[in-house]
């Protein structure tokens, strides 16, 4: 049973079991509460209770969230699927979905209110939720794109390709459009494999004056759309990037998907170090200790020192230590960590830190410290020869 297993406020000073934030770093407490309280206030569900228990009840909360936006002919559709199929996350064509809700209302242009509520009950579908989403072309407008984000649809990666107008142009007189699904193909960079679906296809008419209209609106709103995804100025790391389509598919693809690999968020979760220095005797364990204590303002732990004012005061673990001692035997490693871990526990040691040094020195005491929850985060072993040790210890006064 551990020494210390709850905190009692009734107790003076108060103790902090060191278990507690190795719990909460090692389940990310800290992100997981975030989260939840960013789901609550920004989508405010009527019933905010089954919302947390829907939260805890996902597998994974870090779902894939990602804009894909380009210039015409640059294929963005074509690796937006290849991207929701990799991520096996749902792929969200607004183009067809924006027709879908033509159709159904009866009108032949949808406003801006009724494009994002399309894409918003897309989005928060359950399935989507939990599996994640690509949206392509999709806002194409720094209005449409404040408009998401007011409703919670934020990405966590937006993809920028880019290209020359030449190449671009020649792909654009080559398009051919699925009649039946709508999706385009580029002849013949990339050709369906099913006969059916090659005989469908169709050229676009007057590709050449919508291509050079869609340039034209895609370049107008291109900055401020980036700027509607700059984070530069935000705890995260930038959440967007630009590519070139100027390459090979495969060489684009990989690119993108190493940057759709790196987490867009740096945690806020408060860091709490807790370094342990390994060595030994004249390895300099001392020193470095005070220097990392004073640079980083941590609790400076040595053992020794923690030992010898620990039997100066007494009391009866001290009596149960002095029983060994008087034998000249090894005192039991259960009695060295409860010398040691009130001074873990403090309040202050909680808040700052700490830096450990000279305990443990085997491994029996290193794992019945794992076993108390006295966990570092960081371990530094000064690795220093014999000879220099020697002379050290020899001029040591």
């Amino acid at each position: 049973q551990k020494t210390y297993s709850f905190m009692d406020s009734t107790q003076k000073p108060l103790t902090i079991p060191p278990e507690y934030s190795v719990y909460a770093e090692k389940h990310s407490l800290f992100d997981f509460f975030k989260s939840v309280l960013e789901e609550l206030s920004i989508h405010k569900p009527k019933d905010p209770l089954q919302r947390i228990i829907e939260i805890c009840e996902r597998k994974n909360n870090q779902v894939p969230r990602v804009f894909i936006f380009g210039p015409p002919s640059s294929g963005k559709k074509t690796l937006s699927k290849l991207i929701a199929r990799k991520l096996k996350c749902k792929f969200i064509n607004p183009s067809i979905l924006f027709k879908d809700c033509q159709t159904v209302e009866g009108e032949t242009e949808l406003t801006t209110d009724q494009k994002v509520n399309a894409i918003s009950q897309n989005v928060h579908k359950s399935d989507v939720l939990t599996r994640g989403w690509v949206i392509s072309n999709f806002p194409t407008t720094p209005e449409e794109a404040h408009l998401l984000q007011a409703r919670g649809i934020l990405a966590d990666h937006v993809v920028f390709l880019e290209g020359s107008k030449s190449v671009l142009q020649e792909r654009s007189s080559g398009k051919r459009v699925d009649s039946l699904t709508g999706d385009i193909y580029h002849f013949p960079l990339n050709m369906p494999d099913n006969q059916d679906v090659i005989a469908r296809l169709g050229e676009v008419p007057e590709a050449g004056v919508v291509f050079q209209d869609e340039w034209i609106f895609y370049h107008r709103h291109l900055e401020s759309l980036q700027q509607c995804y700059d984070s530069r100025e935000k705890p995260l790391k930038n959440i967007y990037n630009i590519f070139s389509v100027d390459q090979p598919l495969q060489s684009l693809s990989c690119q993108i998907f190493e940057f759709l690999s790196q987490h867009p968020f740096r945690s806020l979760s408060p860091v709490i170090p807790r370094v342990l220095l390994l060595g030994v005797p004249g390895s300099g364990k001392n020193t470095q200790a005070a220097m990392l204590a004073e640079k980083y303002n941590l609790v400076n732990i040595d053992f020794d020192l923690v030992l010898k004012e620990t039997m100066r005061a007494g009391g009866a673990l001290v009596d149960r230590m002095k029983l060994f001692v008087k034998r000249n035997l090894t005192v039991p490693t259960e009695l060295l960590i409860k010398v040691l871990l009130p001074r873990l526990s403090t309040l202050e040691t909680a808040k700052r830190g700490w830096v450990l040094h000279s305990f443990p020195i085997t491994g029996e005491e290193a794992q019945s410290l794992s076993q108390e929850g006295i966990i570092p985060n960081r371990v530094v072993y000064l690795d220093v020869s014999r000879d220099v040790v020697i002379e050290r210890l020899t001029l040591r006064r």
